[in-house]
């Protein structure tokens, strides 16, 4: 269990998702673009000078060695994001550049499945990317239901619904996860 934002940071969170949200480029357009995707945080404020959001090295071509070492970086710091998200929430009150942090880290959740789904994967990697596709889809999911508990009010039948439902995404990206883990581990990666 998590600590819950201040009601400050649950307003500026749902308004600067919001905001991104009903940008007219969607981040999974991001992620279908050619070269590396900039990241979430570049897409809201522009710049990625101290980004701390995760992003693969790029999509790879049909190299086994390159794949692997993408899919590496981009899970590893999507793995690294959960830790950092709960050090945000579980700690004081955020100021701006905390929720601007939380906030790029949600994103990168979000952006995750567009990221894996546009790698192209070489021949004998199906079972990587498989577990790789299980992970982020959970990261997606962790990003909906923090969303929605977000907007619901403290001490309410639906903030408690939201939290588990976070809760079960959380341990299916922590179980997810591990299985890419090993799958890299046992290719090299």
């Amino acid at each position: 269990m998590y600590c819950v934002p201040t009601t400050r940071v649950q307003r500026w969170l749902i308004a600067l998702i919001a905001l991104v949200v009903s940008a007219s480029a969607p981040l999974t357009a991001v992620a279908q673009s050619s070269g590396p995707p900039p990241s979430a945080h570049t897409e809201v404020f522009g710049s990625d000078e101290d980004d701390p959001t995760p992003t693969p090295s790029g999509v790879s071509g049909g190299d086994a060695a390159t794949y692997l070492s993408d899919v590496r970086d981009h899970a590893d710091g999507l793995r690294t994001s959960i830790d950092r998200f709960f050090e945000l929430t579980g700690g004081a009150p955020l100021d701006e550049d905390g929720i601007g942090e939380l906030l790029g880290i949600m994103l990168s959740w979000r952006a995750a499945l567009g990221i894996a789904e546009d790698v192209v994967v070489p021949q004998g990697m199906a079972d990587v990317q498989s577990a790789y596709i299980d992970f982020v889809t959970a990261l997606g999911e962790m990003y909906s239901t923090e969303r929605a508990r977000l907007k619901t009010e403290e001490g309410t039948a639906e903030r408690d619904e939201a939290l588990a439902e976070f809760e079960t995404a959380l341990d299916e990206a922590y179980t997810a996860y591990d299985a890419l883990d090993a799958l890299l581990t046992d290719q090299g990666a």
